[in-house]
């Protein structure tokens, strides 16, 4: 996410890891680097969120051109938002309101901000955030979540095989890995 790549950046500048030593245990690393460097998650969010929104004030065009929508992904976003029969919610490790901007901007979507969750800013795993979801929508009886994470695909997928209330919530999902 944002705030990591703060993190990762000045580990490989200070050479307190390596690229190697980063893929294989970042999550080890990550950390411990925090505790050293007496930061915490809340911090380098807020941090990271401040520098994108001097930049955009500064220089919108430029941060639009810095991102992209993958292929075909804002014609099939326009698409389901237009169906009365498909309620889609976008959850990712950006902030709001930089997808809404995104969105609007190189898509030309109106997409509706309550339905924008931000694992970044709340802290909450992607699948808490699902069984949520199913939660609150209960007459829902089929889930779709389409990820570009194996990492993250492949902890859902070892959560649906528990016995608990969250796995079977889980297991209501389809999941689907895109490469975009």
């Amino acid at each position: 996410t944002g705030y990591e790549n703060m993190l990762l950046s000045r580990a490989l500048v200070e050479g307190k890891a390596s690229v190697g030593e980063i893929l294989e245990d970042w999550g080890g690393i990550m950390p411990r680097l925090m505790e050293e460097w007496d930061v915490n998650r809340d911090e380098l969010v807020i941090a990271f969120g401040d520098t994108r929104d001097a930049w955009i004030k500064e220089d919108e065009e430029s941060w639009v051109g810095k991102n992209s929508l993958y292929p075909s992904v804002a014609g099939a976003l326009q698409t389901a938002l237009e169906r009365e029969d498909v309620l889609v919610y976008i959850v990712t490790t950006k902030q709001t309101r930089y997808v809404v901007r995104i969105l609007k901007q190189l898509g030309e979507i109106d997409f509706p901000e309550s339905r924008i969750i931000s694992s970044t800013v709340s802290g909450i795993p992607k699948s808490t955030t699902l069984c949520r979801l199913m939660a609150n929508h209960p007459d829902v009886s089929s889930w779709h979540f389409v990820e570009d994470r194996f990492k993250t695909l492949e902890g859902i997928r070892s959560k649906q095989d528990g016995e608990s209330a969250e796995a079977a919530d889980l297991r209501k999902l389809n999941l689907y890995l895109v490469d975009w």
